[in-house]
């Protein structure tokens, strides 16, 4: 919706909400949206355990500190397995590959 988000600003939010149950274990990045003509935020985190025990309670804590902290709203959460994130050999993340991810989900 015309604004600008620096990915890694929202990765460390979430790490943050999430008390270090997560660390490089969370991707942030936009997909178009046909709808609005514009990117809608997806965040993928990684978790040892699926279905998260508290899963509800863990999404909702997100989406507060990401409605608080940035304005956001609306925004999709998915969860996938530990060592899922598709990472270079350096460890950096594919942001690309990320985006294929989700919308194959």
């Amino acid at each position: 919706n015309g604004r600008n988000l620096v990915s890694a600003q929202i990765e460390a939010l979430v790490e943050k909400v999430m008390q270090g149950d997560i660390t490089h274990g969370v991707v942030a990045c936009g997909l178009q949206d046909s709808k609005s003509r514009t990117e809608s935020l997806h965040l993928i985190i990684e978790s040892r355990i699926l279905p998260r025990p508290d899963q509800t309670v863990d999404e909702d804590r997100v989406h507060n500190a990401l409605e608080a902290g940035f304005g956001l709203s609306g925004v999709t959460i998915h969860w996938v397995g530990k060592g899922k994130i598709p990472k270079t050999t350096s460890g950096k993340i594919q942001r690309y590959r990320c985006r294929e991810l989700i919308q194959e989900a």
